[in-house]
């Protein structure tokens, strides 16, 4: 966005005394000037457009950024305009809970992907949380205490599910030693005791006496084994931060700063191995026994919500986000992974500034040599700050300039069929350059000295296409040019531009693409004249290309900044 400066002094003085006397307005760039309609702004591509506050200022509209400006003039700040971006897999893009969000510019400057949703895993609510187009399915509705018919609906602890309804059980007391419900089953072995506590620190589990209670130095069950060294107890509590793991106590809480297990003030958080890939906290995770940063685009949030400026550091370390070494190729925001100690931007083709260094797509040197082509198309590159079409023979604009293959600039000399041909783009056609394959490799029904594209090629020692003869010809070992060599090469009893025979193709035929003979009977044979004035190539090979060429006097030709002119007598196209 530019702005233009108004200055009413200035402005009273050019009215007041005319431009007679000598006044004159300047409109620095940096500053706003008031308006009432785009005729106010002086034309230029400005606009009058209105700030948040209802004030109108002349804005040069541009493409939005994040950057706190009205870039592109439209009265909102840092609005980007660009596709709905999503992160998931593709497959479950706007199914089920899953959407598509909005690029919108994080306190940083970077892109956040706002309002996106993501899958996650299926719970029982009615929805299809994980995005795989099935609602609640892996729920056992039937037999499932906790969703008992239906989501909303658990069984209490004295009831069991079945066949969808919530019935109570007989055998309620599961201690006693007695078959309260006369079935012929007693306490843990009567299925209605599944859950319900067994004594004192155990319970009914699988239709045997369970230790529950995993911190009281007891043998709960009477099984021999007691706590953390009884398989009943593993993965369940030990205390305060503590998880029987593997029949011992191991670490459960690995951000609190206490030897949760009691193996050692040397073993706490993640130096203890028992919290290897555990939480650390919110985007951190234990790793090779320290903290290690996992999520590095977050910040600090602003009382009502929003991402403030600060970035939050995870690990502790003091390095927040891309400068923390341990996000190194981490996503870092929307089509940007971090290459510390910087933001790099890795999506090329949305039209956004990824990594937030005032510079989008092709524009920014990370995305050179990637992919720009949108949409999933993988015909055109980065190269040079621009999209370059590198599929030359595909029938599409890959790079969205408005021309595809061979009319593309960017595919000159480009393979644009089979191997032995390339596209010239002064004609914008795909031509053979090789001419003795056999093969038609620019697809035009016409193979090797049979296509006009070979003519004056050389195909073996001495030998060149004719392509009036559709046939190689040639004269002596090293010979250049078919007719200017005195010799019948083709056996039809014609040579060159001799007195009683010529041949034809020799006074005015073809000499090669953009290239045609232009001999009289009886003449030395070997004057070519350039017919092809904008394709950077010389083709009469006079080492002289283009309009510097005399043959393209008043020919069309193809001005240095584009569009059509006419080459010279200065050897220029205007």
């Amino acid at each position: 966005m530019k702005a233009l400066y108004f200055s009413l002094s200035l402005l009273l003085c050019c009215v007041l005394f005319g431009a007679g006397s000598g006044c004159a307005v300047s409109f620095p760039d940096e500053l706003p000037y008031t308006c009432e309609t785009d005729a106010d702004c002086g034309g230029k591509g400005y606009v009058c457009t209105s700030l948040p506050d209802s004030r109108r200022y002349c804005c040069l509209p541009e493409t939005e950024t994040c950057n706190h400006l009205d870039d592109d003039c439209n009265g909102v700040v840092d609005d980007l305009n660009a596709d709905p971006c999503y992160a998931g897999p593709e497959a479950t893009r706007n199914v089920g809970a899953c959407r598509a969000g909005k690029p919108a510019c994080a306190a940083d400057g970077t892109i956040r992907c706002e309002g996106e949703v993501l899958p996650t895993a299926e719970v029982c609510n009615g929805k299809d949380d994980n995005c795989d187009g099935t609602v609640d399915e892996g729920f056992d509705f039937q037999t499932g205490r906790n969703n008992c018919g239906r989501c909303d609906q658990a069984c209490t602890a004295l009831e069991d599910c079945v066949a969808g309804q919530c019935t109570k059980r007989k055998e309620i007391i599961c201690d006693d030693g007695l078959d309260n419900d006369g079935d012929g089953s007693t306490d843990c072995a009567d299925s209605d005791c599944n859950t319900l506590p067994s004594g004192p620190g155990s319970t009914c589990i699988g239709g045997k006496k369970a230790e529950t209670d995993c911190n009281n130095g007891v043998d709960d069950d009477g099984d021999g084994p007691m706590d953390c060294a009884d398989p009943d107890c593993d993965s369940r509590s030990c205390g305060p931060g503590c998880i029987c793991i593997n029949g011992v106590r191991g670490e459960g809480d690995c951000n609190n700063g206490v030897d949760d297990d009691g193996d050692g003030s040397a073993k706490i958080d993640c130096a203890d191995p028992d919290c290897t890939d555990k939480a650390c906290g919110d985007g951190c995770v234990c790793q090779n026994g320290v903290k290690t940063e996992i999520l590095c685009d977050d910040f600090v949030l602003n009382p009502d919500g929003t991402p403030s400026a600060t970035q939050w550091d995870n690990d502790g370390d003091t390095k927040a986000n891309c400068a923390d070494t341990d996000c190194n190729n981490k996503v870092c925001g929307v089509g940007c992974l971090c290459a510390t100690p910087n933001k790099k931007e890795v999506v090329c083709s949305d039209g956004l500034d990824n990594d937030g260094d005032t510079k989008a797509d092709c524009a920014d040197t990370d995305c050179n040599t990637q992919i720009c082509s949108p949409g999933g198309d993988t015909g055109a590159t980065c190269k040079a700050s621009l999209c370059a079409e590198i599929h030359c023979n595909d029938g599409l604009d890959n790079d969205k300039d408005g021309k595809a293959d061979c009319l593309d600039s960017d595919c000159n000399g480009q393979t644009c069929g089979l191997g032995g041909s390339a596209c010239n783009f002064g004609s914008g056609a795909c031509v053979e350059t090789t001419c003795n394959d056999g093969q038609d490799n620019d697809n035009d029904n016409k193979k090797d000295c049979l296509d006009p594209d070979c003519e004056g090629v050389s195909v073996a020692t001495g030998k060149v296409c004719t392509v009036a003869n559709g046939q190689q010809e040639g004269g002596p070992a090293g010979a250049k040019d078919a007719c200017s060599d005195g010799v019948d090469n083709d056996g039809d009893g014609l040579i060159d531009c001799n007195n009683g025979k010529p041949e034809p193709n020799c006074l005015t035929g073809i000499c090669g693409v953009g290239c045609q003979y232009n001999n009289t009977v009886g003449s030395a044979c070997n004057v070519k004249v350039e017919t092809l004035c904008n394709d950077n190539v010389d083709n009469d090979k006079d080492t002289k290309v283009d309009c510097a060429d005399t043959d393209c006097l008043n020919k069309a030709c193809t001005k240095s900044g584009g569009g059509a002119g006419t080459c010279n007598a200065s050897g220029q196209c205007i």
